[in-house]
């Protein structure tokens, strides 16, 4: 890896970690992000990256990221315009916020998941990445932590 990617890492590592410490979240040590994109040629690229070290939960935050994907995915299939998994939350059933929807400037499909942070840091996150690499985002998604994730992620673009 190099020392930019690295940086980087970090940089999107510290940023979710502060933000779920400045509402109060548990302490955390790590999370787990997923993106899924859906080609235009019918391809599909999967790609998971752990930030920090989870621990113990290391494949329950894979499980969580990868069922907001799912959950979201699913309901645009349907005909849902829901651009992010915090549209379709069942706490009774384990669906947290945390995944969003965007676009490539292809075209493509993206869905950006982060699993680990208190749901409502992970779905900042997860949009505010989303926006730094130029993907085209719901301008309309609501989130009381965009601004501070922005903030904290100032520059982020990762190779």
């Amino acid at each position: 890896m190099s020392h930019t990617r690295y940086f980087r890492k970090n940089l999107i590592l510290q940023a979710g970690l502060t933000l779920n410490n400045e509402l109060g979240g548990k302490e955390k040590t790590g999370f787990i992000f997923q993106a899924v994109t859906f080609k235009v040629e019918g391809k599909q690229e999967v790609e998971s990256l752990c930030f920090g070290d989870p621990g113990e939960d290391t494949v329950l935050f894979n499980f969580f990221a990868g069922e907001k994907i799912h959950r979201l995915w699913n309901r645009r299939l349907k005909g849902f315009a829901d651009t992010s998994s915090g549209e379709s939350v069942d706490l009774a059933a384990q669906q947290y916020p945390g995944a969003i929807y965007c676009q490539k400037r292809d075209g493509a499909d993206v869905y950006f998941s982060i699993s680990g942070l208190m749901s409502i840091v992970d779905e900042a996150i997860a949009y505010t990445l989303a926006e730094s690499l130029g993907m085209r985002v719901d301008h309309r998604y609501e989130n009381n932590c965009l601004n501070r994730a922005r903030e904290l992620l100032r520059g982020c673009i990762l190779d």
